[in-house]
């Protein structure tokens, strides 16, 4: 899948978008090792065919919507894939959003999609589609979490699980693991999307313990009114899985991903 260009680990992917709504995040950054714009996503029908640029059978037609997530934890403005020319032009395999009541074609460059930033994806084809992302492989896996509310996730090439993700204070510093300095004590907290649109349960990160035991750097889920440690893998994040985080730390945080190599 992967070859080495100018120094550089280049490759391609397709992701499974399973009917209704999910969260993803691009698994690569462009040849340039920047961000990706959503221009460059172009779903499929298939792992092997692409949807049809014309006629009736086998095209989508607006029905994958795709939307970022704001500083709120509100969804943005609405793209919607067309593998034919809503407007019967000659433009085929382009996104979309509305401008007023007009169907109008979104600029190459005009919606990027920043290392490690998610989206929000809405498929109402009624089955599986796949989103084709190609371009360098993340070897640094390191993703800001501002304050607020934002969409990430797994941005690399190879499923991990939640408990691969450690928090950072800093891009060289992890949050301290005792006492009441430099901690992260629940701030930072995680939701998967579920197939209705809603958020899943929620997963708190602890750098100290919260039961007062051994542990640290770890994630918990309540169960009842009580801190549960998340086990090893019992929460999987597959390649190109997005999630909400919600950081109420008061300051940005770095969410350092299992390296892919």
């Amino acid at each position: 899948m992967f070859a080495i260009e100018s120094e550089n680990i280049v490759g391609y992917q397709k992701i499974e978008v399973g009917t209704g709504y999910s969260s993803f995040t691009p698994t690569f950054k462009d040849v340039q090792g920047g961000e990706l714009y959503l221009s460059s996503i172009v779903p499929t029908r298939t792992l092997s065919d692409s949807y049809a640029t014309t006629g009736k059978n086998n095209t989508c037609k607006g029905k994958i919507l795709v939307q970022l997530l704001s500083g709120g934890g509100d969804y943005s403005e609405v793209y919607y894939f067309y593998s034919t020319d809503p407007n019967n032009g000659t433009n085929y395999n382009k996104w979309y959003k509305l401008v007023g009541q007009t169907l109008t074609e979104i600029g190459e460059t005009e919606v990027t999609i920043p290392a490690g930033i998610g989206f929000a994806v809405n498929n109402i084809t009624g089955n599986v589609s796949y989103f084709q992302v190609s371009g360098s492989v993340d070897l640094v896996c390191q993703n800001v979490a501002a304050t607020g509310y934002s969409m990430m996730g797994n941005s690399t090439p190879v499923d991990m699980y939640l408990t691969e993700i450690t928090p950072m204070r800093s891009a060289t510093e992890g949050y301290a693991t005792a006492g009441k300095n430099n901690t992260c004590k629940g701030k930072i907290l995680v939701q998967l999307l579920t197939a209705n649109g809603d958020y899943s349960e929620v997963y708190y990160f602890y750098s100290t313990d919260p039961n007062n035991g051994t542990n640290y750097n770890k994630w918990y889920k309540l169960v009842g009114q009580t801190l549960t440690e998340v086990e090893a893998t019992e929460v999987l994040l597959p390649a190109g899985t997005g999630f909400a985080v919600n950081n109420i730390t008061g300051a940005p945080s770095y969410l350092q991903l299992k390296k892919p190599l």
